[in-house]
């Protein structure tokens, strides 16, 4: 089982934030990389496809 580290409030909020601001730097980084994948050449259909 884990084990589980007691701190105070102050500790929490100080570590909290570092993890805030890793998690907003993932999520711009995930951004800049879906509007890349969103920048590929499209390319042309070479053969009729239907949906049904």
């Amino acid at each position: 089982m884990t084990e589980h580290r007691i701190g105070t409030q102050e500790e929490w909020q100080a570590e909290r934030d570092e993890l805030l601001q890793e998690e907003k730097e993932l999520t711009r980084r995930g951004d800049a990389l879906a509007g890349k994948r969103r920048e590929l050449p499209w390319v042309p259909m070479q053969k009729d496809y239907r949906f049904e």
